[in-house]
């Protein structure tokens, strides 16, 4: 049964998403583990989303480096 923290927002709602943050080769990678249509964020949450991108950024770009320097 889909879970809704936040209240039901659209008809379409399906309720919580899992969302994985990472890195795949030289990419920042975002995952679902189900189809998305669209996604509501509450600022909050944006704000995490946004860190862990920024996270995830810098490994890459630190990755890209260290291959420059060899």
């Amino acid at each position: 049964m889909p879970n809704f923290p936040e209240g039901k927002l659209r008809i379409d709602d399906e309720g919580a998403l899992d969302v994985i943050v990472g890195v795949e080769g030289d990419a920042v990678f975002i995952g679902f583990r189900k189809p998305v249509l669209w996604v509501a964020l509450e600022p909050e949450y944006v704000d995490n989303l946004i860190a862990s991108l920024e996270k995830h950024k810098q490994i890459v770009l630190a990755k890209r480096k260290d291959r420059a320097a060899s």
